[in-house]
Order: C-alpha cells, then structure tokens, then sequence
C-alpha cells in the first residue's frame, strides 16, 4: 500500500474547500472548516457495514478524549438515515465523536485531495482551514497530523 501513496500522495497544505450542510445526528452541528472557531477538525469517512470502519471507532473515540480541543465528526455518505441513526444509538458512549450525514457529497472534493481511496479514511484539518494529515484512523502518523495541526510538534 506505501508505492500507492508515494504514487497518489495526500495534497497535504491544501485549502478546504467548506463543507456545509452535514446532517449532524450525534453531536453539534458545525462546518467544516470551523474556522470561526479557529479548532483542528478531525474529519473521518466511514459507512456502517465497514467492519475497519468499526473496528477503527474505539481508536477514535480514545483521540478524542486525548485531544477534546479537537473537533472530531465521523461523516458517512449512506442513504438511509434511520440505519445510521441506529447504529449510532446501539454504539452509545463507544462512539465519543460526532456523527453527520452528507447528503450532497459536499465531503467528495476534500477526500479526492487527500488520497483517499477507501474507508475508514482520516483527514486532519489545522485551525487555519489546510489539510495538515491524511490517512488510516489506525495509522501511527495520525497523532503526529494531530500534534503538527495543533503546532505542538514539527
């Protein structure tokens, strides 16, 4: 899998481009970017019937628990709305970040620039509203994104 991403590398320092009109059924509703309120957002894509996309949950969870300054919103493109909303709910607590729905694939544009190429994929946005790190939610680089986003490594 590395020569694919040496092949198709994440753009990473790009703008992002908003992303509006996310359908939030857990958590607070915001954009993306959040630029007003100047926070890292971790955005991650995932689908129900992922089954690396729930084993990555409880990962993601723990980050967030690490990092509560950072806005985490896992974002699925799936129809049917209740089926989400259910999964959500029989997840309870283990699922501890926010959860939308994009309807408009306003989240496309975003994934094509950093790499992705499958589910569960992570994107780590800085304050400033530039990609900072993309990959795996399991990956070992994702605290390092999280930590560069944050400016507290280099």
């Amino acid at each position: 899998m590395d020569w694919i991403r040496w092949i198709w590398a994440p753009r990473l320092g790009t703008r992002v481009a908003p992303i509006r009109d996310l359908k939030f059924i857990k958590g607070s509703a915001f954009d993306i970017p959040n630029l007003q309120g100047k926070k890292v957002v971790v955005l991650e894509q995932w689908a129900t019937w992922c089954k690396p996309c729930i084993h990555s949950i409880p990962h993601l969870t723990q980050l967030a628990q690490q990092y509560p300054h950072v806005l985490f919103v896992s974002v699925t493109q799936e129809k049917d709305h209740a089926a989400v909303k259910a999964f959500v709910d029989a997840m309870g607590d283990e699922m501890g970040v926010a959860v939308a729905i994009d309807d408009t694939g306003s989240i496309s544009q975003l994934v094509r620039d950093s790499a992705g190429i499958g589910i569960p994929h992570c994107m780590v946005i800085d304050a400033e509203g530039y990609l900072a790190w993309a990959g795996h939610p399991l990956e070992a680089g994702m605290r390092a994104g999280l930590d560069t986003a944050l400016g507290l490594y280099n």
